[in-house]
């Protein structure tokens, strides 16, 4: 995870597990974020529900001793995903695809590593702070109000672009890339001048 902040405010970005699983799954399955639940089979509308939730905070859903992440999903508990019994026929895809997923991703020298380090590189050339003091004093302000934005990472599909809510945005990996710095740049800012 990688996180910024000022006197008033946060940013955490990262490429949380339960997405990368979720895109490794729909890739290798041929499913697609938009497709039309009309006509998706049902193992493709598990899917997409189960894409969505993981997009959401929980409500209500309290923190748990010892539990440091608060965006903890409610479907994503491996490496069983007893919680998704409702989604049998995810729950049956995700026990399988797991195992090789966590041994490509989540171990050291994972696929992961590398993808850290992009947005590392990335986030230092858009200079979250000088946008924040930028969009603050847009509006008359020596420094901005309080807030918490969370920016997270899906390396699949590459192109994908959603803002959840004024707090929460998902982005695909091209806007690690160099070249993108400036899409980056405008998309934080719009999320950020909304917040200060």
């Amino acid at each position: 995870m990688h996180r910024e902040s000022g006197p008033s405010w946060v940013r955490r970005c990262d490429f949380p597990e339960y997405l990368q699983l979720s895109g490794t799954i729909a890739q290798q399955e041929g499913f697609q974020p938009g497709a039309d639940m009309r006509t998706a089979t049902l193992v493709e509308t598990e899917w997409l529900m189960w894409w969505e939730s993981l997009m959401l905070p929980p409500a209500g859903f309290a923190m748990l001793p010892n539990q440091t992440d608060p965006w903890r999903r409610v479907n994503y508990d491996p490496p069983n995903f007893t919680r998704l019994a409702h989604w049998p026929a995810i729950q049956a895809l995700c026990r399988r695809h797991y195992p090789a997923f966590y041994q490509h991703w989540g171990t050291t020298g994972g696929d992961k590593e590398p993808m850290t380090v992009l947005l590392h590189e990335q986030l230092t050339r858009v200079r979250v702070d000088r946008i924040v003091n930028a969009c603050a004093a847009a509006v008359g302000k020596r420094e901005s109000a309080p807030f918490d934005l969370t920016v997270d990472f899906v390396v699949w599909p590459a192109d994908y672009e959603r803002v959840r809510s004024d707090t929460y945005v998902v982005l695909g990996k091209r806007y690690l890339e160099p070249e993108q710095v400036e899409s980056l740049r405008e998309l934080l800012r719009s999320s950020i001048a909304k917040l200060v």
